[in-house]
């Protein structure tokens, strides 16, 4: 028996959520798909629906990405829905200026290659635009740059004698902070996270470069921004569902194709997401209808993902929002290797340089910016994450650039301080924390009516008020937006922090 020829409308049919009858689900369509949730992810912590209760630029920001992202999830062949949340992004980005988050950094810098790409393409081709594989491979390789990038900065900040010290390494206070609740702890393992962590992310970085080996850099490297995620200690499915985003760069063009005869095979599994496709205004005004119950949902808890004094509540919440990241990143790493077993690499001539080519400077200026604390410039946003690392004060804990070659003296007054009537500062005190002396004027410039007591190269200054003060500290906008400095922690071995 021969199986019947397909009808005119079922060869029409369309495949993913938004994908039109007849137009295949492409590289860039999955990318879109995985940077519209990492959007979700990065506005899914309580500060975000709490402040949509203030009508102020950064709320207006917020929602339109929220927007922006649940448009894209629904359309994701739109390049103008993927560029207008690239322009999202990096206007929530000026607005919260200085950046002490990683992840936004690294988000900055590939939505600064989408709309520049974007741009480029429209001036050389007119309103008509290029074809969608033109655009894509002209910014893909600065994500992919940007990948690389991160494990190696992630790399050569953990080589410091106070990451190899099991007894304030972040290797073990992560792992410490994952296991504990489970009731487990296993001291025994100290070395193993911590040279394993550094074996994971080299091993990844390098792996991802070897088309022969691509798909093993794809299994032991996955994993581990997996467990980050899942890690208590504070909400990290923002980075981890970000650098899920640049793991789709590193896939074969065959693989959507692939994943789409799969959906095809069985079509139960977007039924839901491609009628909901099909509806987009009422998508979209469901979307909001959500933030709004979330808004109000999440104003009884002040900050479920605090590290300590957890309400039954607050630990409910978490579990719940973990829960959330498992079910997203597990299937997704779980496809991303069995779609690609057994298949080619092939990688095009321009798989590593961008179109226009001047777009490799923004990786260039990404690493400039990774080596920043060991040039006297800022401590955060570095990719120095968790990784027991200090400069401040002329003085380093890094094996190799000892002592850190300053080419701006911003680290090297730090304040220690003493005593305050603002709240942050206060806390400073009492855990005997300092403050780069930038980072503590452009604080006060904030709080002029503080009161604070300080010691900086042995004197110790009192104000009654800090505004009193200010104009003998004048600080030029451009520095108090890009600067960023950790709280500088004067113990040795250095206690891991972010």
């Amino acid at each position: 028996m021969t199986a019947p020829a397909p009808s005119a409308g079922s060869a029409r049919r369309p495949g993913p959520a938004g994908a039109r009858p007849g137009e295949p689900f492409d590289l860039l369509a999955l990318f879109s798909v995985l940077w519209a949730a990492a959007t979700l992810f990065h506005l899914f912590r309580p500060s975000v629906p709490l402040a949509l209760l203030r009508l102020d630029p950064e709320s207006a920001a917020n929602l339109a990405l929220c927007l922006l992202a649940v448009a894209l999830l629904l359309r994701p062949r739109s390049t103008g829905l993927l560029v207008a949340l690239a322009l999202a992004q990096l206007v929530e980005f000026a607005l919260s200026m200085p950046v002490i988050s990683n992840h936004y950094v690294i988000a900055a810098f590939l939505n600064l290659a989408i709309c520049a790409c974007f741009l480029a393409l429209r001036v050389r081709r007119g309103p008509v635009g290029a074809p969608r594989q033109e655009f894509f491979a002209g910014w893909s390789p600065v994500g992919r740059h940007l990948l690389l990038l991160t494990y190696f900065l992630a790399v050569f900040h953990k080589l410091n004698a106070d990451w190899f010290d099991p007894r304030v390494s972040c290797a073990v206070a992560l792992t410490d902070s994952l296991l504990a609740p489970l009731g487990l702890d296993f001291p025994s393992l100290d070395p193993l996270v911590i040279y394993g962590t550094l074996a994971v992310e080299g091993a990844a970085m390098v792996l991802l470069c070897m088309p022969r080996w691509k798909l093993l850099g794809f299994a032991i490297g996955m994993p581990l921004h997996i467990a980050i995620g899942l890690v208590p200690y504070s909400w990290y499915p923002n980075f981890s569902s970000l650098s899920f985003a640049l793991y789709a760069l590193f896939l074969p063009e065959g693989l959507p194709a692939r994943l789409e005869a799969l959906v095809r095979e069985h079509p139960l599994l977007l039924r839901i997401p491609r009628r909901l496709s099909l509806r987009l205004a009422p998508s979209l005004f469901l979307a909001g209808a959500l933030i709004a119950a979330g808004t109000h949902l999440l104003r009884v808890f002040e900050d479920p993902f605090a590290p300590q004094d957890f309400a039954v509540e607050k630990r409910v919440m978490h579990a719940v929002l973990v829960a959330l990241w498992a079910l997203y990143s597990l299937p997704i790493y779980a496809l991303f290797l069995l779609l690609q077993r057994g298949k080619p690499f092939p990688a095009s001539r321009g798989y590593w340089w961008p179109r226009p080519r001047a777009l490799a400077a923004l990786s260039s200026v990404f690493l400039l910016n990774g080596f920043a604390p060991y040039l006297g410039l800022q401590t955060e946003g570095t990719m120095s994450m968790f990784s027991n690392l200090h400069t401040e004060g002329g003085v380093t804990n890094h094996l190799i650039l000892d002592p850190p070659p300053y080419l701006f003296d911003y680290q090297r007054k730090v304040a220690t301080i003493l005593a305050s009537s603002d709240q942050r500062l206060r806390r400073l005190a009492d855990d005997g924390l300092g403050m780069v002396e930038l980072a503590l004027w452009r604080h006060l410039r904030e709080h002029p009516e503080a009161s604070l007591g300080y010691r900086l190269d042995g004197d110790v200054q009192r104000l009654a008020r800090a505004a009193d003060a200010l104009a003998a500290h004048p600080q030029p906008w451009l520095t108090r937006k890009l600067l960023a400095f950790k709280d500088v922690d004067f113990r040795r071995p250095k206690a891991c922090s972010h």
